[in-house]
């Protein structure tokens, strides 16, 4: 029997056969998608969002599809095909948000219908701004100059704008924003932040630094003057008679030879 003619012979019969009875591949997945990232992190202030994406990977059966739920709406992102990072993929959907806090839902789904979810808060914010004064005194410039007459200072920080309170801390610190923190303000009204602190006689640098987690607002104080003992200034009679005083203090008190 001619062996090459057998092996014709059954491989027809193996394509006839596969029209008969069809071929099914079956993929057993018990495990969701995972998130890997998101834009959207819980607690997070922002100053703008236009954009919305989730990174996710599903080595099984693939994603089919991810979802963002902003507050009460729901948002169907799309597979964004130009991102080329082996196993994983990022779905995206350009959204304008309005500011003040919000809640957020990523869902993402695979073939085997399961789903990753991740969920929390954030807030949308205006830029970070205020006013600073130093015993009542506005500091309206970083060049400003003080010539104070205590060692005492009352320093206050007020938000004209920004995120919420508990996201602000203010501080004074020595020379630049990077500097050593002299004084940590505490928020002691809606807006208001508030300090007092002691300082020896003599010039200051100082910087009067306000932050949010991004944005930073630093009104410097290039000088600040606190006197100490001040001695009265003295005519010549003044300083001869000063002299004579003392030069009879002392004869007054000498015992005798």
């Amino acid at each position: 029997m001619n062996i090459t003619g057998v092996a014709i012979l059954l491989a027809g019969i193996v394509l006839l056969a596969s029209g008969f009875f069809p071929m099914v591949t079956i993929t057993i997945d018990n495990t969701p998608p995972t998130i890997t990232g998101a834009s959207l992190t819980n607690g997070a202030l922002y100053y703008s969002v236009s954009e919305i994406w989730v990174k996710c990977k599903d080595p099984e059966t693939d994603i089919k599809s991810a979802t963002v739920q902003i507050d009460s709406t729901t948002y169907t992102l799309s597979y964004n095909t130009t991102f080329t990072q082996t196993g994983e993929q990022i779905w995206n959907y350009v959204v304008s948000l309005p500011l003040g806090s919000h809640t957020f839902k990523y869902t993402v789904t695979n073939y085997a219908g399961l789903s990753a979810t991740s969920s929390g808060s954030f807030t949308i914010g205006s830029d970070l701004a205020g006013i600073w004064y130093i015993n009542d005194i506005q500091i309206t410039s970083s060049s400003q100059r003080l010539n104070l007459s205590t060692t005492t200072l009352s320093v206050k920080f007020v938000k004209t704008a920004g995120p919420p309170d508990s996201q602000v801390s203010c501080a004074v610190k020595q020379g630049s924003a990077d500097g050593q923190v002299l004084l940590g303000l505490t928020n002691t009204a809606a807006g208001t932040w508030t300090g007092t602190m002691s300082l020896g006689p003599g010039t200051y640098t100082l910087a009067l630094v306000a932050a949010d987690g991004i944005k930073t607002v630093t009104m410097s104080i290039v000088q600040m003057d606190i006197p100490g003992i001040v001695f009265p200034e003295l005519n010549t009679l003044q300083v001869i008679g000063a002299a004579l005083m003392l030069t009879g203090a002392f004869l007054c008190y000498r015992k005798p030879d």
